[in-house]
């Protein structure tokens, strides 16, 4: 009986290598009918009664392994692709200088990446965001490693396939590979945080039941959009976001020579001793993954009115000669005066709660109130009200 078909749940399937556009092969699992089985049997000679001897699984689970795979486990069938790569002990020069031209100062957090997803590849890891408008930065290259790696394991999407209802085809991926995509719809902002962070993810197959399934799929984004490739409200470390430098130089044999390599690199990963220890679900600190990139991509998603608030308040801060300034959501519509834009009371008391997590006072109280006068000038008067003190350090870190 032919390696290649499997039952499970019921359902055939043909496991085979699917050739891609660029003649390069994915391992893929494909169902059959029950018909097109005995007539592929028929035609390789084989009796239509052997679809019998077809194995039978309870369902597909997966389980993706690198150093103790299993094929089978308690009856089920594991859709995670054993990958082929024999490991040995050498030199992955290109694959070094690939690495250090792509992540610089965080050379050390893609070894730590990588040797969680060699070794631990059931580990939360964060989004992982490559974003430049320049070409021949190394993006696509990343992406391609990545597949010569993990092999049929790793899937590219369009933002139409993402936000499909069906995901039969990658939720069994170790890698999710989204290339040139800009995300503006909020709902599927949202599904993906939630992939991100999920344990398990409802299959949803054409013509086939609903089912729940664990989920291990790691997220790589490209995008020439730096800023606005998302909005994001603040800077967690679900993401981590590297603005790619340009390549002076383009070496066409780069990917051929890192593809060489990559059996060196993983036997290195197998011995090498992680520089960062686990303290968050995503493993890595906040501040291990943090960039400039990521910063500027928050800032970009808030509100306009937020920036044209912030640095209103800082000219008035500039004339009290201070570091904070006290202000009632009134003082603030007032302090706008000039800039174009408008705002009642009630919205900006929200963005200072609900945005800034700033809390007024208790109770009305004597506060140092600034006014802004039609010609641009400052005045200092005496008030009474109940009013949120706002520090300069939160509004430079925070709009620049």
């Amino acid at each position: 009986m032919p390696k290649e078909f499997i039952n499970v749940g019921g359902y055939f399937y043909k496991i085979y290598n699917k050739p891609e556009s660029d003649k390069s092969e994915n391992k893929t699992i494909e169902i059959r009918t029950k018909d097109a089985v005995k007539h592929e049997l028929i035609v390789n000679n084989m009796s239509p009664s052997s679809i019998y001897k077809i194995p039978l699984y309870n369902a597909f689970i997966f389980l993706p392994s690198h150093v103790d795979y299993e094929q089978t486990y308690r009856e089920c069938y594991n859709v995670y692709f054993e990958l082929t790569h024999k490991i040995e002990a050498g030199t992955w020069e290109n694959i070094e200088l690939f690495l250090k031209h792509m992540f610089q100062e965080q050379y050390e957090v893609i070894l730590d990446y990588f040797q969680l997803l060699y070794l631990q590849p059931m580990q939360k890891l964060p989004i992982l965001c490559l974003v430049s408008k320049k070409k021949s930065t190394g993006k696509t290259t990343f992406i391609n490693f990545i597949h010569s790696v993990f092999q049929s394991n790793v899937l590219s999407l369009t933002s139409e396939d993402f936000d499909s209802q069906f995901n039969a085809e990658w939720a069994g991926k170790l890698f999710l590979c989204l290339e040139e995509i800009k995300f503006e719809d909020k709902k599927v902002i949202n599904k993906l945080k939630t992939l991100s962070t999920g344990k398990r993810i409802s299959i949803q197959k054409k013509t086939i039941d609903q089912k729940s399934q664990q989920f291990y799929s790691k997220i790589i984004i490209n995008s020439n959009h730096e800023d606005d490739f998302i909005k994001l409200e603040d800077t967690d470390n679900r993401f981590w976001v590297r603005d790619v430098k340009e390549y002076e130089t383009e070496d066409v044999y780069l990917e051929s020579n890192m593809e060489k390599e990559i059996p060196h690199f993983l036997c290195y990963l197998k011995t090498r001793s992680m520089v960062y220890e686990n303290k968050t679900r995503f493993w890595f600190d906040q501040e291990v993954t943090y960039t400039d990139a990521l910063q500027r991509v928050v800032l970009a998603s808030k509100p306009k009115i937020e920036s044209i608030v912030a640095h209103a308040l800082i000219s008035a801060m500039d004339y009290l000669d201070s570091n904070e300034i006290q202000v009632s959501p009134s003082d603030i519509s007032n302090l706008l005066g000039g800039s174009g834009k408008r705002t009642t009371d009630s919205e900006v008391r929200r963005m200072l709660k609900n945005n800034w997590n700033f809390k007024p006072t208790d109770n009305t109280q004597s506060y140092q109130k600034v006014t802004k006068s039609l010609d641009g000038s400052f005045s200092i008067t005496r008030s009474k009200g109940r009013y949120y003190t706002i520090d300069r350090e939160y509004l430079e870190e925070n709009f620049k």
